[in-house]
């Protein structure tokens, strides 16, 4: 009994505005004219990005291949165009060589070909042509992102909305555009006004505003990020430049008067260590918290906390403005970057090379499959050693500045002080004199050794 042949209708549109339905419409009859009935189809039909997802990431794709292995009656695949099975280059050709392995015949409507002669070989002439379409629709991929990405800039330039989050303080208007939101912008005005006053800290603000039910959750760091956000200067401007500067001075003055405010926070967590090697533990008691290493070393050492954490603190503030780029490092990088997008647009034009080459009947398929192969691979390797170096070169790159002298909340002075030093050794000299050693993390450097002389710091 001869098994009843099924065709699959793979369909799919990246936006919504895409007509998927009509796509759909036009497979199926090209299927029936093809002598398939309705009952003889199976239609996958996504909206799902052919750029943006992977092969495995492609729920259409994925249904297709589990169909075709699970259901040896489907002997046919319909698509409009080569694009509908992807953009990207390596996902069509697994597609088509996937197809190939299984002998199931793929009709493309747009242009019109069919990959399968009538002896369920490959056509040389439509394989051709796949393989140029795929080439094709790569290229228009890596265009489509560079306008996309032209877009976002001109865009930003005018004001519109670029995705992402929109910024407390702003909402946006019937054309996408950033305006003001009034009512936020009122409450970010009068947290200036009040810390310019000198009659607030960011505590006495916060307090009142909770209060006031204006602000809720996390306030003080809300509060925080408020004052320290320059973006309110720029257009739309909700807080003129001048303001955000006299606030910039009394959040500094704000920091002076607390100084201590990291107490109970213990900065050294983790990078204290004691003569035998052992972290110290901070610990917390009425009346004052220290660090201790006498549980783990018959030496025992304990040493008040505030101490430790005032001295340290002071040295991160002026290490953290002293830090050396390694600019011979950031150089070497940015050859390097250089080079490796030379090389990546030479593997790309290499790709075009041999689709040139098999075109033109200079290779045969298998070398052409080969060498496509093999090229993007090279090409894979190129993007991500280029990925590194970007990163290592970010990290490497002076980081915007940051007004550590302004930095109030605990946790972030904490994270400061283990950006800037790797560990510090602790010794005791006499009863009541100590010995820091301290080790720092590249590019920050500063005193290496320290005296606490009674709570007096002497390098």
């Amino acid at each position: 009994m001869n098994m009843k042949k099924k065709a699959i209708i793979l369909g799919r549109v990246s936006t919504e505005g895409q007509d998927l339905d009509q796509q759909t419409s036009e497979l199926i009859q090209a299927s029936l004219r093809d002598g398939y009935s309705r009952g003889d189809l199976i239609i996958i039909a996504h909206h799902e990005s052919g750029i943006s997802l992977r092969e495995n990431e492609r729920k259409g794709l994925l249904m297709l291949k589990e169909t075709i292995e699970q259901d040896p009656s489907v002997r046919c695949v319909y698509i409009y165009e080569v694009t509908r099975i992807a953009r990207r280059g390596d996902v069509s050709f697994n597609i088509k060589q996937f197809l190939v392995d299984h002998g199931i015949q793929l009709v493309c409507l747009k242009p019109e070909f069919r990959l399968l002669d009538s002896t369920g070989e490959v056509n040389q002439m439509a394989n051709v042509a796949f393989g140029m379409l795929s080439v094709f629709a790569e290229q228009e991929m890596y265009n489509t992102k560079a306008r996309m990405m032209r877009g976002k800039m001109y865009a930003k330039m005018a004001g519109r909305f670029i995705g992402g989050r929109i910024k407390y303080g702003y909402s946006l208007d019937s054309s996408k555009h950033i305006i003001i939101n009034q009512g936020e912008s009122e409450i970010i005005k009068r947290i200036f006004m009040m810390m310019v006053s000198g009659d607030h800290s960011i505590s006495s603000i916060s307090k009142e505003l909770k209060d006031l039910g204006l602000l809720q959750n996390n306030v003080e760091h809300k509060v925080y990020n408020i004052l320290k956000s320059k973006r309110y200067t720029e257009e739309p401007v909700i807080i003129p430049l001048e303001l955000f500067n006299k606030a910039q001075e009394y959040l500094k003055g704000n920091q002076k008067q607390s100084k201590h405010v990291y107490h109970h926070i213990f900065l050294a967590r983790s990078i204290l260590k004691d003569m035998s090697g052992y972290t110290m533990i901070g610990k917390k008691r009425k009346g004052s918290d220290y660090y201790s290493s006498s549980t783990h070393s018959e030496t025992g050492l304990s040493i008040s906390s505030r101490l430790i954490d005032d001295t340290l603190w002071d040295i991160v503030r002026v290490s953290y403005y002293n830090r050396e780029l390694p600019q011979d490092l950031i150089k070497d990088i940015q050859q390097k970057i250089k080079v490796g997008n030379k090389r990546l647009e030479d593997n790309r034009e290499k790709l075009k090379r041999i689709e040139l080459r098999f075109i033109q009947g200079k290779i045969s398929e298998e070398m052409a499959d080969s060498l496509r192969a093999q090229t993007k691979q090279e090409g894979s390797t190129l993007s991500k050693q280029l990925k590194r170096l970007e990163y290592q070169l970010e990290s490497l790159k002076e980081p915007e500045t940051v007004d550590i002298d302004s930095v109030i909340d605990p946790a972030i002075c904490s994270k400061f002080v283990r950006e800037v030093i790797s560990e510090v050794k602790v010794t005791r000299e006499s009863k009541k004199v100590y010995r820091l050693e301290i080790s720092y993390n590249p590019p920050f450097f500063g005193p290496s050794s320290i005296l606490l002389d009674h709570g007096k710091v002497k390098l």
